[in-house]
């Protein structure tokens, strides 16, 4: 019914709050967070729709699901059977495992016909400045946003409220260009193209 629109916010959290009150117990709560974040990646593949993916603790599980993925579809086409384009929201992750996802994806594009990125990178001043209680944190976030190629690089408001949006995404804007000692105008501006990028890649099924 929106042909538009993109898949998300989806993803994998360790701390979510209902897996501590799930009956069966948070081991079992996770592999139900698993199994429905496969079925929602899949579903966006097969609409061709991007997805923002949340993913705190658990990037070992998201690289994972991945892998099971392109097994349960080998011999196709691997960017067939994945999203057009997969955003890591607020991207809370290292700059080793940044990497290995880029990594990924360049093993990827070496057995497909699409050369597109696959993977973006969001930053937004209230998960990964705000939210960082402590200068070691703060410092692997900042290395995190140094090791992602300018091209991938996206800047979210991460905001509850509409009113909010553009002091929000200003915020973040100011983050990274502080994160990365470049200036306010280029983050902007390449952020923006990056944006448009990442959301063009809707293409229907």
């Amino acid at each position: 019914e929106h042909p538009s629109a993109i898949v998300g916010e989806i993803g994998l959290c360790k701390m979510a709050r209902w897996t501590r009150h799930y009956a069966e117990g948070k081991a079992a709560a996770l592999e139900v967070q698993r199994q429905v974040f496969q079925q929602q990646l899949e579903l966006a593949a097969r609409l061709r729709r991007p997805v923002s993916v949340h993913c705190v603790n658990q990037h070992g599980v998201f690289v994972r699901v991945l892998e099971d993925i392109l097994r349960q579809n080998e011999g196709i086409d691997p960017r067939h059977v994945l999203p057009p384009t997969i955003g890591m929201h607020s991207f809370t992750g290292t700059a080793n495992q940044a990497k290995d996802l880029l990594k990924m994806e360049t093993q990827l594009l070496s057995k497909s016909m699409i050369t597109d990125p696959l993977f973006y990178f969001g930053f937004s001043h209230t998960v990964n400045y705000a939210m960082s209680t402590s200068e070691k944190s703060r410092l692997k976030g900042r290395e995190a946003v140094c090791s992602i190629p300018p091209n991938r690089l996206l800047v979210e408001s991460d905001v509850h409220s509409s009113q909010d949006l553009l002091g929000g995404t200003a915020g973040a804007i100011a983050y990274v260009a502080w994160a990365r000692n470049e200036p306010l105008h280029h983050i902007a501006k390449l952020t923006a193209r990056n944006g448009i990028s990442f959301v063009a890649s809707v293409t229907g099924p």
